[in-house]
């Protein structure tokens, strides 16, 4: 659909053909968390499979989810023709957005983190996955601030403005931008 869209410049089908492919990934995300596994074939020949097993999987297919819920979110916005509508209420209340945002960035980095079943068996390539782990972490704990930002803007929608605001007011002297 995507692609007779595109050839024909028929945007609706563009837009409609973003609902099944968020439909699949769920599907691949809902695997993963129920039978704990989830394996990538990758490199130019498709001659290396990655896989996660346990947690790692269920984080996985967790970020599988969130990014399916964001595919089919926007082929359904796109197709009824509310972008704007939407985009206008999440500058407005950015908690939901916040929340998918964090979500995502705590699940890739906690798989990161957990690392995949070939580099947990050791050797030189447990070694050479120092970086990714480390980035994970930082992925990790940057989604999580992001979900309790997220969590705090939908809640307490005026303590959400007022750390904003204290925010806004140290971002000049963290610059270094004020004397």
């Amino acid at each position: 659909m995507i692609y007779s869209g595109a050839e024909f410049a028929i945007p609706i089908l563009i837009h409609a053909g973003l609902v099944p492919i968020g439909g699949t990934v769920m599907f691949w995300g809902a695997d993963a968390i129920i039978t704990r596994r989830s394996s990538y074939t990758i490199g130019e020949d498709n001659q290396r499979e990655e896989s996660y097993r346990g947690f790692a999987a269920m984080a996985d297919g967790l970020v599988l989810l969130i990014i399916s819920f964001a595919i089919i979110s926007a082929g359904v916005v796109l197709l009824l023709g509310f972008e704007q509508a939407v985009l206008g209420y999440l500058q407005l209340r950015p908690g939901v957005a916040l929340l998918l945002g964090g979500g995502l960035a705590a699940m890739y980095g906690l798989t990161l983190l957990l690392g995949t079943q070939q580099e947990n068996q050791g050797g030189l390539r447990a070694l050479a996955s120092i970086p990714a782990r480390m980035f994970g972490l930082i992925l990790f704990i940057l989604g999580a601030g992001l979900l309790v930002l997220g969590l705090l803007e939908i809640l307490l929608p005026s303590a959400f403005q007022n750390a904003v605001g204290m925010f806004r007011g140290w971002l000049p002297s963290l610059a270094g931008l004020e004397m």
